[in-house]
């Protein structure tokens, strides 16, 4: 950066409050903080898992690594209770609330689309453009004219 004339000028309320500046490397004291924070997290986690699967917590640290495991991988570590379909999730959810399966409901709740998108077919670069204009345009209408003009969203 310092080729092209880039540079930066830090004022702070505290030491830390740019401790993951991008323009410096992480002192001492920073990577000892972070790594204090990841490994605290980390053990949240292993903990609410060992007790929500009634397992011991030594067992769940020696997966809890950030691998990816198949269903019956899952299975056979006592991740999860048992493998199936959708159906048979929404099925085992039903009986779970004390509902009966064969007459529960179940809705697939999905965002909804921009206006111009679902009466537009065809480009999808031109109907995100449309899009992205009838959302600015939402924005203004629903600020009254209100003077936002720094504000994007």
């Amino acid at each position: 950066m310092q080729k092209v004339g880039v540079s930066f000028k830090v004022i702070k309320s505290g030491p830390y409050k740019d401790i993951l500046a991008f323009d410096r490397e992480l002192t001492e004291p920073e990577k000892n903080i972070l790594q204090d924070l990841i490994d605290t997290s980390y053990l949240q986690f292993v903990q609410t898992v060992a007790e929500g699967r009634q397992l011991a917590l030594e067992a769940v640290k020696r997966f809890a690594d950030g691998r990816v495991f198949t269903g019956q991988q899952a299975l056979e570590l006592g991740l999860v209770d048992r493998l199936g379909t959708e159906e048979d999730a929404r099925r085992w959810a039903a009986e779970l609330a004390g509902l009966e399966p064969d007459r529960a409901k179940c809705y697939t709740l999905e965002e909804r689309k921009p206006f111009w998108s679902r009466l537009l077919p065809g480009n999808t670069q031109t109907t995100s453009r449309i899009a992205t204009g009838v959302s600015w345009l939402e924005f203004e209408l629903s600020t009254s004219g209100q003077p936002l003009w720094l504000y994007r969203p």
